[in-house]
């Protein structure tokens, strides 16, 4: 992801100067993990995990009936055997006819209906459950994970929307972005401003957005859809079950708010702004200087909703 090198960082960044001076000093904020992806993967991970069991309660409804089916025939069948069986046996052992008796009329007594082996394979589902249940409770506590040991405990009244809704979001909204100079073509990303001071870019599937676009039609386009096993993709040894889906919303780009600064224009027509980032140079980019930038163009589709990004943007900074 953009921010996949970030640290277990979750401080919220304090606020800095709109424009960098070429001559001061000044501490950049390096190795951050922003708070809300992580809340974000959450969300999207119980809204996934919920879709995937709708999906799958058909396929396991398929399954259930199919092995009902097949238990009332192997039921039928074995008493079919046993009953031949013990009819050869007591032509063999006539002098034993008060064993063999008891035994052909409880076999041919027993019911084999539906019904009656659809509440012994229950019962047999729920003394496992109750069995997998009991050695769950006996395994000790899940520990937080370390990317989380700076974040505050959320309250009851914590909800699972969408992560749109998130209360660490400070601005959601569709926009174009060029990164490869100004004979760039520009491209439709979701954008979002988190409270932590980042700026995280999503790059959306061409042909599903437009300018205007609502910010949920753009997630929606991002989230995986959930594939089910089905008895025929099993049995051609073709599963489609998604794995890894947290790596189709990892942000395609993600800026430190802190460490930018914004290049915008006030004309009325102008709807497009700059963000120049600075950060400290890695590796061979040494030798150059002590700091390295990047530049990314911003455009939306009017002014008043640039001005609306610009806004939010320079408030978390």
């Amino acid at each position: 992801m953009g921010g996949s090198s970030f640290s277990t960082s979750m401080q919220r960044r304090a606020g800095a100067s709109d424009h960098l001076l070429k001559n001061e000093e000044k501490e950049f904020v390096d190795d951050c993990l922003d708070v809300w992806v992580v809340e974000m993967h959450y969300r999207v991970a119980v809204a996934y995990q919920s879709s995937a069991w709708e999906k799958g309660s058909a396929e396991l409804s398929k399954l259930f009936a199919s092995m009902k089916e097949t238990e009332c025939s192997r039921r039928s069948d074995l008493r079919e055997f046993l009953v031949a069986f013990c009819q050869r046996q007591e032509r063999l052992f006539t002098s034993l006819p008060e064993i063999h008796s008891p035994v052909l009329q409880d076999l041919v007594g027993r019911p084999m209906d539906s019904d009656t082996v659809e509440v012994a394979v229950q019962a047999a589902i729920k003394k496992k459950a109750q069995q997998l249940q009991k050695e769950d409770s006996k395994k000790p506590g899940r520990q937080t994970p370390p990317s989380l040991q700076g974040a505050e405990s959320t309250d009851d009244s914590f909800s699972l929307d969408s992560p749109l809704m998130s209360e660490l979001i400070c601005k959601s909204k569709v926009v174009e972005v060029r990164t490869s100079g100004l004979m760039g073509n520009f491209k439709f990303v979701l954008a979002i401003v988190t409270a932590d001071s980042f700026l995280h870019l999503f790059d959306v599937p061409p042909g599903r957005l437009s300018s205007g676009s609502a910010p949920e039609v753009a997630f929606q386009a991002l989230v995986p859809k959930a594939q089910i096993p089905t008895k025929e993709t099993v049995k051609s040894g073709k599963t489609n079950f998604l794995k890894g889906w947290c790596d189709h919303l990892a942000p395609t780009d993600s800026f430190i708010l802190t460490n930018c600064t914004l290049l915008y224009s006030t004309k009325k027509d102008s709807t497009a702004f700059q963000i120049e980032e600075t950060l400290h140079s890695q590796g061979a980019a040494k030798m150059f200087g002590k700091t390295t930038s990047r530049k990314v163009t911003l455009r939306t589709v009017s002014k008043r909703e640039t001005d609306d990004l610009v806004a939010a943007l320079k408030a978390q900074k």
